[in-house]
């Protein structure tokens, strides 16, 4: 008989094999410097690991998708173990095309992450890599454990889950998507999704504001639409169920990444974890709102010094990049010439790959006081490398007194009127016109406009 575990993994694997994710075209170029805060160099430092500027050897993609096994092989050290494990064998067989020019190429497995990690010997691991996983599996504190069992004493893990309170308008448009009569499964059901939410932007402020904060992409890319709304499985959990999984594995939480600079207010969270009190506050009242980045490590009985791979091979591959475009969309940033973007990206390879101990300090005079707190607390500059204390204070003090919680738009009944006439348009082409489920529909809709 299979049980409840193997027909959600098994769901979710049809899901990927029809919709890999994120499913790029296969040749174009990926700006690969953009996943900076994936590398297990960057990792290893936000982590506190001692030898941060040395990169571990062995690390593990858990959940790689069809772009990251290609983006790690272009941005770690090329001395690397790396495994990249999937469910999906589309999404590998993709993966495996990208990385087919690489130097350093990982083995690619297929299989459930759980199997896999229960297969794996204690203390297998340097570090992994777990982005935006472990909200689709049907048991995630049991893989979460397995994964702390085979990382080593000091090691450190790149984990991203959903922050389930800011996604509550999302799940309630999915249910009324489903209600509706939607089958990601059919190709037409799939284009006529896509039309409902193109439409339905038009029928209020609301949700104009939330369905456009997700990018065009998000409706028009097949993948990227089942990923959000037609998901097979989604944990709904909030902060507290994870961080207490963190803790039951034995790992303590370094780090957050605070990307759309939402808790300016407090010691910059890249290197000071906030408290559960200050999280919780925060996603309350709709202050914080992105996704939980979090930046763990496995603590050592001792001070413990990690494969060694200093200087062995100088990531000279990275200096012919242009700087990450992410790290210039911010006010604080935005009007910083190209020449000096070139110079901050360079100083960030020095930092954290080559010699933190010979830096250019020259470069922060160029810099106003307010770039170099926003630079730090992306992870563009490691503040805990810094040897100038009055530098290192500025980038890790907040930025911020206070920050309000943002004044969303608000519907009214006109807009309501709307979103029933569009609801009865779609029902009346399926022939469902049910009174019951016209109601069910918009009450699913209302609360995604709450």
């Amino acid at each position: 008989m299979v049980g409840i575990h193997e027909t959600l993994t098994q769901n979710v694997r049809r899901m990927y094999e029809r919709f890999p994710y994120p499913n790029y075209p296969l040749f174009i170029p990926l700006r690969w410097q953009e996943a900076y805060a994936s590398s297990s160099v960057f990792c290893q430092n936000i982590a506190g690991n001692p030898n941060a500027t040395q990169s571990p050897k062995s690390i593990l993609i858990a959940g790689c998708g069809d772009v990251q096994p290609y983006i790690l092989s272009k941005i770690e050290p090329r001395n690397q173990n790396i495994i990249a494990v999937d469910i999906s064998e589309r999404s590998l067989r993709r993966a495996q095309k990208r990385v087919m020019f690489c130097w350093n190429k990982p083995t690619l497995i297929c299989e459930d992450l759980r199997a896999f990690l229960s297969t794996q010997p204690g203390q297998s691991f340097e570090h992994m890599e777990c982005y935006g996983v472990l909200h689709h599996l049907s048991e995630p504190t049991k893989v979460l454990h397995e994964m702390a069992r085979v990382l080593v004493p000091g090691g450190s893990c790149r984990m991203m889950v959903y922050n389930s309170a800011a996604r509550s308008w999302m799940r309630s448009l999915s249910r009324a998507m489903r209600l509706l009569g939607f089958d990601y499964n059919n190709a037409q059901s799939l284009t006529e999704a896509k039309e409902f939410l193109e439409a339905l932007k038009k029928t209020s402020a609301v949700f104009e504001s939330r369905l456009g904060s997700l990018g065009p992409k998000t409706i028009k890319r097949s993948a990227r639409l089942v990923d959000t709304f037609f998901h097979e499985r989604e944990v709904n959990q909030g902060l507290e169920y994870w961080l207490n999984a963190i803790h039951k594995a034995k790992l303590v939480p370094k780090g957050l990444y605070d990307r759309y600079a939402e808790l300016d207010d407090l010691p910059n969270p890249m290197y000071h974890f906030p408290n559960r009190q200050q999280l919780n506050e925060r996603i309350a009242d709709k202050r914080f709102e992105n996704n939980f980045e979090l930046y763990l490590s496995k603590p050592a009985a001792e001070q413990t010094s990690l494969t060694s791979n200093k200087n062995s091979i100088k990531p000279l591959h990275l200096y012919t990049k242009d700087a990450p475009k992410a790290w210039f969309d911010y006010t604080e940033t935005k009007s910083i010439p190209f020449w000096l973007r070139q110079r901050i990206w360079h100083m960030h390879i020095q930092m954290f790959y080559v010699d933190s101990q010979r830096l250019d300090y020259g470069l922060f005079d160029k810099l106003e006081k307010t770039s170099i707190q926003r630079l730090a607390r992306i992870g563009a500059f490691g503040a805990h490398l810094i040897t100038q204390d009055r530098l290192k204070d500025l980038m890790l003090r907040p930025m911020a007194d206070s920050m309000e919680p943002p004044d969303p738009p608000s519907h009214s009944d006109s807009d309501m009127e709307q979103v029933t006439l569009l609801v009865r348009s779609v029902l009346k082409d399926k022939q469902q016109l049910d009174p019951r489920r016209i109601e069910l529909i918009l009450s699913r809709l209302r609360q995604a406009q709450s």
